[in-house]
């Protein structure tokens, strides 16, 4: 199993606030049988927090090194927020892509479209840039019409185990059954930040998947 979406990287943002607790998300990701893990920190452009692909690279370094007796392949990533700047950023080559896939993962307002989802990830794809759209079924205005434009754009999608559980609401939980079952979901990840609320949940939530929906999510590029 891959996990392509998480919060593991110490320090770096709102996920994981300590080497101890990192390396406990890792040994529960080994435990569930996953055997590599992107680790993919928020990064927006512009943003006083925001930092430089060579400040991640050189932590992802370092974070690796103090992991190396754990048996499990780490890739370092990024969650991309798009916001105004962002497209002049990619243009400036500002972003990391997941590991050596060449995929981007971009996230976008939750709330309101104010970027225009559909023409901004084709800009992006007609810039050359592999997309995958995180957890689009946590964006309330995010419908089937949109949904399939953004598919014939080139967008890949992948999903929140806690959307699917429910943990995020049942407009989340609905939106994750309407990519699930119009065979629109690429990647089931844990989108993991901590031990208690947002734990490493990967297998059970496709174990569930393929049991309700007879779905097998391979999570492979």
């Amino acid at each position: 199993m891959i996990d392509i979406h998480t919060h593991i990287l110490p320090c770096v943002d709102d996920g994981s606030s300590s080497l101890d607790l990192s390396i406990k998300m890792l040994e529960e990701q080994i435990n569930q049988g996953v055997k590599e893990v992107y680790l993919t920190p928020h990064v927006c452009y512009g943003n006083k927090q925001y930092f430089e692909k060579e400040e991640l690279i050189a932590k992802f370094n370092d974070f690796k090194e103090k992991c190396k007796h754990l048996d499990i392949k780490l890739h370092l990533g990024e969650e991309i927020f798009y916001r105004s700047g962002s497209y002049e950023a990619f243009k400036q080559d500002k972003f990391l892509p997941l590991g050596d896939t060449g995929y981007y993962l971009v996230e976008f307002s939750m709330a309101v479209d104010f970027e225009d989802i559909d023409t901004t990830v084709y800009n992006l794809i007609c810039l050359g840039y592999k997309v995958i759209i995180a957890h689009p079924e946590r964006y309330s205005y995010m419908n089937k019409a949109l949904m399939y434009k953004l598919r014939e754009s080139g967008a890949l999608f992948q999903i929140n185990t806690s959307s699917i559980l429910g943990v995020f609401g049942s407009g989340c939980k609905r939106r994750a059954k309407m990519f699930i079952k119009n065979n629109m979901c690429d990647f089931i990840s844990s989108d993991c930040h901590n031990m208690d609320k947002r734990p490493p949940n990967l297998k059970s939530t496709l174990d569930f998947i393929e049991k309700k929906y007879k779905v097998k999510i391979e999570n492979k590029f």
